[in-house]
């Protein structure tokens, strides 16, 4: 157990973003920290480039510049307003629940609609009733470190499970390639997504009625950042074509008068598809229109 745990650990760490830049030492984040508390006004209208800041505000808004690249403003550490606050009212709630109980952790599930203010309870609670560490999921439309190791460990663990376990894969790209001329794939494009159930159908067809020979058919794909790959042999075998049912309307006709004749096709006995099969008609005695 504790192998596996430590093999599992290693995966987790193996996934983490490669630094492209050493990160700056603990003392100088600090001291920027320590500069963003300690910010005046006319500091912060310097900052942001907005002289008439100093106008309108009394004391400088929440500022983070610990990464110096993205500085923001943490619009989360301004006051509520109301005389009622929210984050009173989900701590009397959640306190409850960080009692601690052997070998289990228990953890809250917030939910809401975007803009109504579970960010921003975390943080009120975190001022005024408990010590909170924000985790951010996404940061500048990017996923933070910690969780873009966290997805790239989860795809490459269930598509390892899904290849060993033959799971279905739904609604996933396949493309499919022939070797050779003597077949063609419907679509031609040899691109089709799998049903809900994980399955694609597409259909390899003669390139003609005369055609022959070996084709090798392969299917390939990406399920859960695993590739994969498929081939199976085709043999080609050209049809017996077969016409009957020859009618002329009408049975006679005079000079200059034209008629129409009709014929069945069928390819292997069966009735062989629209415009698969070209039919040439000809006449001593006059022409087809059209010709084919």
């Amino acid at each position: 157990m504790a192998e596996a745990r430590a093999r599992r650990r290693q995966k987790l760490l193996a996934c983490l973003p490669k630094l492209r830049e050493p990160l700056p030492p603990a003392s100088e984040v600090a001291a920027r920290v320590l500069d963003d508390m300690v910010l005046t006004v006319d500091q912060q209208a310097m900052k942001l480039n907005c002289p008439v800041l100093s106008r309108v505000l009394k004391r400088p808004l929440p500022y983070d510049s610990a990464n110096p690249d993205k500085p923001a403003l943490m619009l989360e550490l301004m006051p509520s307003v109301g005389s009622v606050k929210l984050a009173d009212l989900a701590w009397a709630r959640m306190r409850n629940a960080f009692t601690a109980i052997p070998q289990a952790t228990r953890f809250i599930l917030v939910t809401g609609v975007s803009g109504m203010g579970k960010t921003k309870v975390a943080y009120d609670i975190g001022l005024t009733h408990a010590f909170v560490v924000v985790q951010r999921v996404v940061e500048h439309d990017c996923l933070t470190p910690p969780w873009e190791a966290f997805r790239r460990f989860v795809v490459g663990v269930i598509g390892e499970v899904a290849v060993k376990a033959g799971a279905a894969a739904p609604y996933t790209r396949v493309t499919v390639a022939l070797d050779a001329p003597d077949a063609v794939l419907v679509p031609t494009s040899g691109i089709a997504f799998t049903d809900d159930a994980g399955v694609m159908l597409m259909r390899v067809s003669p390139a003609s009625v005369s055609a022959a020979g070996g084709v090798v058919a392969t299917a390939t794909a990406t399920v859960e950042s695993v590739a994969l790959s498929k081939a199976i042999d085709l043999a080609i075998t050209s049809g017996t074509v077969g016409l009957s049912d020859f009618q002329v309307s009408p049975a006679t006709v005079q000079q200059g008068q034209s008629l129409t004749v009709s014929v069945a096709v069928q390819v292997n006995g069966v009735t062989a598809p629209s415009n698969s099969v070209p039919v040439i008609f000809s006449s001593p005695c006059g022409t087809a229109t059209p010709s084919s």
